[in-house]
């Protein structure tokens, strides 16, 4: 019996040594002892990285970082192990490709953070967004095809006739020039829509149906999920954030799995040459497994949908905001073209102000809201200018970089004039913005993007005069950042003009 109770009092102790460890000793170093205790931000976040978790569990982790910089400069400690930059250097330092001979660091690749991907578990087959650099750059090369300016060329008509069937739509909900459209849900059926067609040849019939498809609803609603499973592999529960998303998604990722491969075997099938994402790659060299190519079809149709719907959303939301800048627009549009026919990929270049549009509502909201958080080699990695020690978790902080006066004049303002020469905005460094990311991996539809963004945005404004509902004044400071943005509804109210 004493040696049962002398047992029990040493494990207890034992217990009581690691929580006391844990809870403050393990702060104390982390504050008076870490490699990362000179770079300054706030003492709770040196102690601690729950503060960050809290702000990213809320959605609100883009306006805390920007806060931290605001109070602490260019470089900021967010966590104990964490560092934020909004230098337009830390790009190249952080995510500069081999043989960049600008970047100021050796040739060598910053991994991702590993933690945060290895919630798909280790089945998933490599896509761009995971694959290593090596793979990766295979990947890239072999994918291109799908994506050059020749091939956009070619896919035009299937961007067009899902932007013409969202103009119908919208005229006839807005005949009586009255009843707010919620734009939010239309330009999400729409991307969707595009991108289905073009990487399976096969829609979700959103557009068509003035519906989500099932599976596009499931895939806009996962996004806080996902939050909570990246948090468990922060905390070094791997094992368990595995196991979570098995149960808590396993009959999502089932039907997502099950669908994306009917689409894509469907659209295999089909023998005949086709202009579509597929059909690019399908005639390169370097044939795909069928595993590979539906992981990276599986990829486009969120990275090709979600982001888009997020900058043709803000634009509307900044634009009904800033009426001068509506007008210009407005007036640049319907004055280049006399029939809606007119506007096309190619003539919609010539549009410099629709275009500047476009960068500013980049800047102001952009597509991917958190840093892509890459880890530190062995030998450390010299970031502006400073010597970062290994395994420190870096980034580039999108939202707090474009918005900061260091970077921008009048940053919280929106002023496509920045982008056309204006003496107010000489001093701007734009090397800070990269909306599509940087380097090697930066994003292989960015040209897509924005030659849909283009024609899309010229086509309505060519149509239509609008306003945004009352309610839904300042959009852009109430949305909530997860993965992704989580858009709230945007109404708008359309008039036809023609």
């Amino acid at each position: 019996m004493g040696a049962l109770f002398h047992y029990n009092v040493a494990v207890a102790a034992l217990l009581s040594a690691v929580f006391l460890g844990l809870c403050v000793f393990k702060p104390l170093y982390n504050v008076f002892f870490h490699p990362l205790r000179t770079y300054p931000g706030p003492l709770i976040c040196k102690l601690s990285a729950l503060p960050r978790h809290a702000q990213l569990v809320r959605g609100r982790l883009p306006a805390f970082v920007a806060d931290l910089h605001d109070a602490y400069g260019p470089v900021v400690r967010v966590g104990p192990n964490e560092l934020s930059f909004i230098d337009s250097q830390a790009w190249r330092d952080i995510y500069s490709p081999l043989n960049d001979k600008l970047s100021t660091v050796p040739a060598k690749e910053l991994e991702k953070d590993s933690r945060f991907y290895s919630i798909f578990g280790p089945d998933v087959p490599d896509n761009l967004m995971i694959a290593k650099f090596e793979e990766h750059q295979q990947l890239r090369r072999r994918l291109a095809p799908g994506f050059t300016e020749k091939a956009l060329r070619a896919q035009e008509p299937i961007i067009q006739h899902y932007v013409n069937m969202l103009v119908e739509r919208l005229r006839a909900l807005s005949a009586d020039g009255s009843a707010p459209v919620n734009l939010t849900d239309w330009f999400t059926y729409l991307t969707f829509d595009i991108i289905g067609k073009m990487a399976f040849g096969s829609d979700f019939g959103c557009v068509e149906k003035s519906q989500f498809h099932p599976w596009v609803e499931a895939i806009t609603k996962n996004l806080r999920e996902f939050v909570w499973l990246q948090l468990m592999a922060y905390f070094d529960t791997r094992w368990l954030s595995r196991r979570v998303a098995s149960f808590a998604v396993l009959g999502g990722r089932a039907f997502h799995e099950n669908l994306t491969k009917q689409m894509l075997q469907s659209r295999l099938d089909i023998k005949e040459d086709r202009a579509d994402i597929i059909g690019a790659i399908l005639k390169s060299d370097e044939p795909f497994t069928f595993d590979k190519l539906h992981s990276n079809s599986s990829m486009f149709i969120i990275a090709g949908s979600e982001t888009t719907a997020t900058l043709l959303t803000g634009f509307f939301s900044l634009l009904s905001e800033n009426p001068k800048a509506r007008g210009r627009v407005t007036n640049e549009i319907r004055s280049s073209f006399r029939a809606q026919d007119d506007i096309t990929l190619a003539s919609v270049k010539s549009l410099p102000y629709l275009l500047a549009c476009i960068n500013e509502a980049l800047r102001l909201l952009p597509p991917t809201p958190n840093g892509m958080a890459r880890v530190v080699p062995k030998a450390g990695r010299v970031i502006c200018g400073q010597h970062v020690p290994q395994d420190t978790i870096v980034s580039v902080a999108p939202w707090a970089a474009y918005r900061s006066e260091q970077n921008f004049a009048l940053p919280q303002e929106f002023h496509p004039e920045r982008f056309l020469k204006d003496d107010r905005f000489a001093n701007d460094n734009f090397n800070a913005l990269q909306p599509f990311s940087f380097g090697h991996r930066n994003c292989i539809g960015r040209h897509l993007a924005y030659a849909e963004a283009q024609l899309v945005l010229a086509k309505i404004i060519f149509n239509f005069d609008f306003e945004v509902d009352p309610g839904n004044k300042e959009w852009i400071s109430q949305q909530k950042a997860y993965v992704l943005w989580d858009r709230s509804e945007l109404k708008v109210i359309f008039r036809p003009v023609r």
